[in-house]
């Protein structure tokens, strides 16, 4: 095989050659880039833009080696590619090592030349892609190459090397066993010239042992089957009616049945076998360690984070929790030698938690796929408090119950010891979410919960306030009072209402003469009678003398015209008397009973016989 330029590259004896390091490294950087193609072909379409942007990047490099050096000369060991006499590229994961899908096949060495176009690298690309998918045993590299017959892409491949390696595999497996090993000359191609025409002539010489043994395989033969002597069995204790079944393969472990057997080297196929994703992940990731220039860098993580967010449609988590671990990895490694390349995979990784990681999953629950949960809450767990917020935006997402809670669970397992981060999360927009931490803030925290209610004062959702201004009521502590009086300053009336209806009194007393002060000022006139009710009712709660001689005041105060504010003051007051249950309070509701006005007449004499009512009852 002649060269058809002088080359800085000698053979050498040993079948490697020498060369500078430099050139060394360049070969090995072809060689990644080789690899990268090949994994990449196997996922993408032939013609995908990320394969044709291998393929150039390929071409590129060994033009721009050829176009130097003259001849790109590599040779093949079993898992690794070696240039200039040392390994450039070694992969011993059989599955899918190049070394060794070149090996197997008898090459043991390849040259590229100069003159070498992309049209050949791609053709190349494509036989290496097509020939290492076929069935094992099917696919051969040697053929195929000899059969495209590249102009400027030559190898090296002897016929007798698959005779000698099976000689050499075999004799490896007689050591092992301690039994000797076939001789030099067993692989030699010996003549022997037999004459058939004395076959039957001549006689056999047996040695003393060997006369034995006929003599006793003689009496053996006249002896009848029932006499014959018989091995001893062991004892098996073998079910009535049941066949026991054992593999061939199972001589290993005779307990191991045909089915045992089949299951086991099923499971070790399934360990063999690596996936898709997993192998267009190990590319990926070997690209961005490789890749210098960082446009290019940035282009691969967008190609990266676009395939995620594919997965994540399509509901495989299983995709995203090795994804994180491989780029945490790698940033870890580049880390000190590369501080831009780590600060943009520190960029990657806060990506797969944004919005758009959001809307993908989204899209997977309104196309009603089946959701992997557990797998879901693994990816989550793994990003652990920045997917706290990612978590949150789904969960009014998922269609039921049971899967819903599970997501819960990891956010309170995320804050379960930081209400005020759980409490962040209610928002208007997520009501589903916003009621379950009010249940967790009210049972889970107790009174430490307590101050992060506030969050609720802010939100625009009547509901939502209801629901909070409920939990708060069930608890008797300052805190949840303070909270409930600014719920009686929101805009909405029923709020107001029910903040003044859930106040617990004995924590307001010290207060009282402020909430006087507003029931008596002229903005409070403008209220309705209901909302003055539920607030003159409270201050009625609180039993305290300032609110008896408010509540007097109000309702005995004479005048010649009663003007609607003024008689719906009366009323609520009447409410508040009847609230406060004293005998001093019966005592100004009787008087009310009696004044000009027939609705606060009315108002005063029903309160009188709820109260009496309710004293026959505490007396019985």
């Amino acid at each position: 095989m002649g060269e058809k330029k002088s080359s800085v590259i000698t053979v050498a004896s040993g079948g490697g050659s020498f060369l500078d390091p430099k050139a060394v490294e360049r070969a090995g950087d072809i060689l990644h880039s080789l690899s990268n193609t090949v994994s990449a072909m196997k996922i993408f379409p032939s013609e995908h833009v990320t394969v044709r942007n291998f393929v150039d990047e390929l071409t590129a490099k060994i033009r721009g080696y050829l176009d130097e050096h003259g001849k790109l000369e590599i040779w093949i060991a079993e898992y690794s590619f070696l240039c200039g006499g040392k390994p450039v590229y070694t992969d011993e994961m059989t599955i899918k090592s190049l070394p060794f899908f070149f090996f197997k096949d008898g090459m043991q060495a390849l040259y590229f030349y100069e003159g070498l176009d992309r049209d050949e690298v791609f053709d190349f690309m494509e036989i290496i892609r097509t020939e290492s998918q076929k069935p094992s045993g099917e696919g051969d590299i040697v053929t195929a190459l000899w059969e495209r017959d590249f102009a400027n892409i030559q190898y090296y491949a002897p016929d007798d090397f698959l005779q000698s390696r099976i000689i050499q595999e075999h004799n490896e497996s007689r050591t092992r066993a301690g039994v000797p090993t076939m001789p030099e000359y067993a692989s030699e191609i010996i003549e022997i010239n037999v004459d058939t025409s004395k076959f039957t002539t001549g006689k056999i010489e047996l040695k003393p042992d060997d006369k034995d043994d006929v003599r006793k395989r003689s009496a053996l033969d006249g002896l009848d089957e029932a006499e014959a002597p018989r091995a001893p069995l062991e004892d098996v204790s073998i079910e009535e009616g049941k066949e026991i079944r054992h593999s061939p393969a199972a001589a290993m472990d005779p307990t191991l049945s045909e089915r045992e057997v089949q299951d086991l080297e099923s499971l070790v196929r399934t360990n063999r076998t690596i996936s898709p994703d997993e192998e267009f992940l190990t590319l990926m990731v070997e690209i961005l360690n490789l890749e210098k220039e960082s446009g290019q860098f940035s282009a691969t993580l967008d190609i990266l984070l676009d395939y995620h967010h594919d997965q994540l449609q399509q509901g495989n988590f299983g995709f995203s929790i090795p994804l994180v671990h491989k780029v945490r990895e790698l940033r870890d490694h580049v880390l000190p030698v590369d501080r831009d390349k780590a600060a943009r995979l520190d960029a990657f990784l806060k990506t797969i938690i944004s919005g758009k990681t959001v809307d993908a999953i989204k899209v997977l629950f309104e196309k009603k796929r089946p959701v992997d949960w557990k797998a879901l809450v693994d990816f989550l767990s793994l990003l652990g408090v920045p997917a706290v917020p990612l978590a949150a935006d789904i969960y009014e997402s998922i269609p039921d119950d049971e899967s819903r809670d599970k997501i819960l669970d990891f956010i309170k397992t995320v804050h379960a010891q930081n209400p005020g981060g759980l409490a962040s999360l209610a928002a208007d927009e997520r009501p589903l979410l916003s009621r379950a931490i009010i249940d967790i803030l009210g049972r889970s925290f107790g009174k430490r919960g307590l101050p992060h209610f506030s969050v609720f004062l802010g939100l625009k959702t009547k509901d939502l306030k209801l629901e909070a201004i409920k939990a708060l009521g069930e608890v008797k502590d300052e805190m949840a009072n303070r909270i409930l009086l600014g719920f009686m300053k929101d805009k909405d009336e029923d709020v107001r209402i029910q903040a003044s209806l859930k106040l617990n009194p004995a924590e307001e007393t010290s207060k009282i003469r402020q909430l006087i002060d507003e029931a008596g000022s002229r903005a409070f006139l403008g209220k309705s009678l209901k909302e003055k009710e539920a607030f003159l009712s409270f201050i009625g709660r609180t039993r305290t003398e300032e609110a008896l001689a408010f509540l007097r005041k109000v309702l005995l105060k004479k005048s010649l015209w009663l003007p609607a504010g003024l008689k719906d003051m009366k009323l609520a007051a009447a409410v508040g008397l009847e609230h406060m249950a004293t005998e001093d309070a019966s005592r100004v509701l009787e008087k009310g009973a009696g004044a000009r006005n027939a609705e606060v007449r009315e108002a005063c004499s029903r309160a009188l016989v709820r109260l009496a009512r309710a004293k026959v009852g505490e007396t019985q």
